[in-house]
Parts: C-alpha cells; structure tokens; sequence
C-alpha cells in the first residue's frame, strides 16, 4: 500500500535467496508489470520470474524505501515453485 510518505520501493524492490539465512545473493529477475515506484495506486500485483532456476531456503524481497518517511508496505507475499526437496 502507498502513502503520501512514503509505502514504496525507491528504485525498484529485488529478489534475494539464502541457504542459511545469514549469506545472501540476488537472484536475478524480471518484473512484471515494470515497478514504477510511486505511482499513487495501492494493491499493486508484481510477478517476479527469475532468470535461471533459484534454490535456497529462505527467501526475501528487498528494496530502499521511498518517500519522505522511508518505509515500504507490503501486503502479501507469495512464492510458488516447481519441483521442492525438503531439507
């Protein structure tokens, strides 16, 4: 959700993975539709679909956030994958 200070993601939030939850590394990505930071809507739906097949056992969407507050808001978060192997 945006606010007038701030609720968004200034320059666009990135995707990245662990293995540990201690080391973590960029998993590259496409945005869809293209983030446009504040564009005064609320509810937006972003999909992410990475580049090559992502492995880890965490994951976290990461960002600077925007607005004279500097905060982001995020209201669901999901992650759907192929085949998963428990560790």
């Amino acid at each position: 959700m945006q606010f007038t200070d701030g609720g968004w993601f200034a320059g666009g939030p990135h995707i990245e993975v662990s293995p540990d939850g201690v080391t973590w590394t960029t998993a590259p990505a496409t945005i869809a539709p293209a983030y446009v930071n504040d564009d005064g809507h609320n509810f937006n739906r972003y999909v992410f679909t990475f580049a090559a097949p992502v492995t880890g056992q965490f994951i976290r969407l990461i960002g600077t956030a925007g607005g004279e507050s500097e905060f982001t808001s995020v209201a669901e978060f999901e992650v759907y994958g192929g085949s998963l192997t428990a560790t």
